[in-house]
């Protein structure tokens, strides 16, 4: 009955602060991942839906959506905000189940410190990138499963049934790894945690489970095989040979970065979908953040060497931030769903520190010992409340495409790829004049866009002012030079101006391209029985 009521606490709380996000539409990657993707627009034969993939699982996740509610999104909105209570429920019993057993003198408040964790983690507005923004559910349904599979280890420790208990760690562990390749810190963030509270020693750890951690890292050696489901869900994107970063870069950047994800931790005041930023260039930014990271990564460290909770928890951070947050080089230096897991090593060990700093203050009060407990209790509510009511802000920016662009340049004016898709966006609501401003903006700022002036020719070409119409669409072939609609684009503008020889030229080189394309074909037949006969 406990359990049922902690439950229905969760899921009240979470449909509480996440209602407004229910009706926001695909938006980004969706568009790519989601609507043109015909892998989950069945469910049978069974395995059609884990095809043509390296992230299996989302995309079967994606096709129940869809059998339920084709591209209405609700359904997959409900299944994001589903998955991340169950998550915040693992991470809830984790954290009690740990204070409880090596907690020491914080075991007596083992329940109310693991719920109060548990709810500012669900509810921290950095979540909303994973939950709100579907695509994302990948980044929430991994940390289910990576939190599974330590919270089945725990378990299995006292219990009777340990093998079933390990079995179901194990399968947990498959279940994030084909769900998203970060899966790959399970076995690491598994082994910590035993070395520091049960073996005492990675050497026992490793002595005494030694079936277990080697099932593990052999599930870790199935990365390859489900990588290869669809080599360009990861390879247009990580390596300095298709992101032009270099190690070094990304690496002397990602300081900076981890203290932006830590200040918005505690500050949550302006959140961005798309940051754009470019590696880092200032030394003296490059050594002053570097040299914060460090001393977290000491501590972290030293207390992990001292088998403290902290350094589990500062181990925690670090290690699932590592896959994207090191030195391997990925297109986005930063995002903030990259925290989803991370978050929750930050609050444990900022809001047990900051219940022992305020417990032990008041007991050199006095005049609040007797009402210690409530006063404890209302900065807790305080802290949740205004969580809560940041996110309510938040998923109010995902509840159209204009607005979350909007809110996105206003964080970040220089992403060209958020100028770019506001400006997108724009256009599609027949507001051009305004897409104009925004795509201008982008080509500013990265020359080399090419869809970014294909779209500002296409605006241009909206407004009647052809000369740049023709203009945008040139550049946009000098990038991409087979581009047939930017081909067969430039043909009608042509047309329009009134240069029939060279709007001639244009559709035959879009019909070299795209034999199938209707718009070129009706297009020269009109301009071949127009143009004079020699």
């Amino acid at each position: 009955m406990r359990q049922l009521r902690l439950i229905l606490i969760f899921l009240v709380v979470a449909l509480v602060v996440f209602q407004n996000s229910f009706q926001g539409p695909f938006i980004f990657d969706d568009l790519r991942c989601i609507l043109p993707n015909e892998n989950i627009r069945k469910l049978w034969p069974p395995w059609a839906p884990f095809c043509a993939t390296s992230r299996p699982l989302v995309q079967f996740s994606l096709a129940l959506n869809f059998a339920i509610s084709g591209y209405s999104v609700w359904s997959y909105h409900v299944l994001n905000l589903l998955v991340h209570v169950a998550a915040a429920l693992a991470l809830f019993t984790t954290i009690q189940l740990t204070l409880k057993r090596y907690g020491g003198f914080l075991s007596h408040a083992n329940d109310g410190l693991a719920l109060a964790i548990a709810l500012c983690w669900m509810l921290h507005p950095l979540q909303t990138e994973s939950v709100t923004y579907v695509i994302q559910r990948g980044e929430a349904m991994m940390g289910l499963f990576c939190l599974l599979t330590l919270l089945c280890f725990i378990v299995s420790i006292d219990s009777p049934q340990q093998t079933r208990w390990r079995l179901c760690s194990l399968l947990c562990c498959f279940l994030g790894l084909i769900t998203k390749p970060v899966m790959l810190v399970a076995p690491l963030l598994v082994l910590v945690y035993d070395r520091t509270f049960v073996a005492q020693s990675v050497t026992a750890a490793l002595r005494w489970r030694w079936r277990y951690y080697s099932a593990l890292f052999a599930i870790m050696a199935l990365l390859p095989l489900i990588l290869n489901g669809n080599p360009q869900d990861w390879s247009t994107t990580v390596g300095s040979e298709v992101t032009g970063i270099s190690w070094l870069q990304y690496a002397t950047s990602q300081p900076g970065i981890i203290l932006h994800y830590l200040r918005l931790t505690f500050w949550p005041d302006a959140l961005c979908l798309d940051y754009g930023l470019r590696p880092e260039e200032n030394s003296w930014v490059i050594l002053g953040s570097s040299l914060l990271i460090g001393l977290f990564l000491v501590l972290t460290i030293w207390a992990l060497k001292r088998r403290n909770a902290a350094g589990v928890a500062g181990a925690w951070f670090f290690l699932t931030l590592a896959p994207t947050s090191s030195f391997v080089p990925i297109s986005d230096l930063a995002f903030e769903h990259r925290m989803y897991l991370a978050l929750a090593g930050v609050l444990a060990v900022a809001l047990p520190s900051g219940y022992i700093l305020l417990d032990k203050g008041l007991d050199h009060l006095a005049l609040f010992q007797r009402s210690k407990g409530l006063i404890l209790a209302s900065c807790a509510l305080l802290a949740g409340t205004s969580l809560a009511g940041r996110t309510i802000l938040r998923n109010d920016d995902y509840s159209s495409e204009i607005a979350i662009w909007t809110s996105a340049i206003e964080v970040s004016p220089q992403s060209a790829r958020a100028q770019y898709n506001l400006g997108t966006a724009l256009a599609r609501k027949e507001r051009v004049a305004e897409a104009v401003d925004h795509l201008s903006k982008a080509v500013q700022i990265r020359p080399s866009y090419p869809e970014a002036h294909y779209n500002l020719g296409n605006a241009f070409q909206s407004l009647g002012r052809l000369p740049e119409a023709i203009l945008s669409y040139r550049r946009a072939l000098t990038l991409t030079p087979d581009d047939w609609q930017a081909h067969n684009n430039l043909g009608v503008v042509m047309l329009k101006s009134g240069d029939n020889s060279s709007a001639e030229i244009e559709f035959e080189r879009t019909l070299l391209l795209n034999p199938n394309c209707s718009s070129a074909h009706r297009n020269l037949a009109k301009l071949r029985q127009t143009l004079p006969k020699i």
